[in-house]
Parts: C-alpha cells; structure tokens; sequence
C-alpha cells in the first residue's frame, strides 16, 4: 500500500495499482483477514479524499476497493465513511458515490445505517448548488431508496424482519420534496432519475 502513495507515483501507477488490489478484494475477499480489512479501508478512503477535487481516475478504484470489502465488511466500511461525513459539513463527492455504491452491493448491510445516513445529509441539501454535488447526492438517495425497497421486498431473508417502511418514509419524504421543488430542472441529467427510486418510499401510505 505504500507504493500508492509514494510521491514520484505517477497517476496512471498509482490508479493501476488500486485497480488490481480491487480485483484482487474481489476474487480473494474470504482471504482477506480483519486487520488487513481496516488498513484497505482507511487507506482506500485517504486515497479517495486526499485531494478535494474530482480525480476519479484515483478515487474510483479506491470507491471500488471499499465497495468490494463491503460486500463482507459493511460495518467496516462505513465506519471509515461516516467519519468523513459530519453534520453541515458538505462530505466529499466520492464518498457519498462509495456509499451509494454499496448500497446497491449490499442491501442487508447498508439498510442499518440509511436513516442515521439520511439524517446527516437532508439539512445540506437546500444549500447545494454544485449540480455536481446535487448530482452525487441524487445517486446516493437513489441507491439508499432502492436498497430499502429490496430490503422490503426480501424481509423473509433479512437479518431484521422487524424493518419496516415506515421507518423510512420521512426522511424519503424529504429528499422526494427537495428533489421535486428544487433540482428538477437541474442540468446533469442524472438528478431527475432519483425521483423515482424515491417516489414509492416517500408517497407510500
């Protein structure tokens, strides 16, 4: 992992090198211990906020590492995460994506931290005017709203059949709003596609 930060790295190294331990994350998960487990996943997040700019050529094979540990390791995983999202704080682009990544990679695992989650990010979002920020914000909610709706629909497999929607539906409700009155006419086309994974949550009676 040392290699990855060593200052003469060139980029287009150090992204090949993150590339293959995510494949390496992937086809060797069961082999990875839990110690090593924390080092991939506070090194993968240092990697990803290291700068404040959108370097996905970097951040997106160290998103990937983490989203391939957390197919196992969700709990890790968003340990790491959380600690870079802090209420009012505006968190980094690529955080959000991993989470939002994760949650399409493992439903039962993200589920448990979605209304905390939510919870953070709904006061940003009325200040957001980055339609990037928006953009990566809408993916996210997206995914969390889908991840809850598989949950649902799986309830008889979950690890807590006591979820319920419920649960869920005011935060959903929020997000729906903001999305609707607000970023609707946004220019990234990927803002107005979240409205559906959250319309059902959020109107559900």
């Amino acid at each position: 992992m040392a290699a990855c930060v060593y200052v003469q790295i060139s980029v287009h190294h150090q992204a090949a090198l993150l590339r293959t331990m995510e494949h390496i994350c992937l086809d060797h998960l069961s082999d990875v211990d839990g110690d090593v487990v924390l080092l991939l996943v506070q090194f993968s997040v240092d990697e990803m906020t290291r700068s404040p700019d959108y370097l996905p050529v970097v951040q997106m094979p160290a998103s990937g590492i983490l989203v391939a540990l957390g197919k196992a390791h969700c709990n890790e995983v968003m340990e790491g995460l959380l600690k870079h999202l802090q209420p009012g704080v505006v968190p980094h682009y690529s955080i959000l994506h991993t989470m939002g990544s994760l949650a399409a990679a493992n439903v039962f695992g993200i589920v448990p931290f979605v209304k905390a989650t939510l919870g953070t990010l709904l006061p940003m979002m009325g200040g957001l005017r980055s339609d990037a920020l928006r953009q990566v914000f809408s993916y996210t909610l997206g995914k969390f709203s889908e991840a809850v709706a598989d949950y649902l629909v799986n309830i008889d497999h979950a690890p807590d059949p006591t979820v319920k929607l419920g649960a869920f539906s005011t935060e959903m409700g929020i997000a729906y709003d903001v999305l609707a009155s607000s970023w609707l006419q946004s220019r990234d086309p990927k803002v107005p596609p979240a409205l559906v994974a959250l319309v059902t949550l959020s109107r559900d009676p």
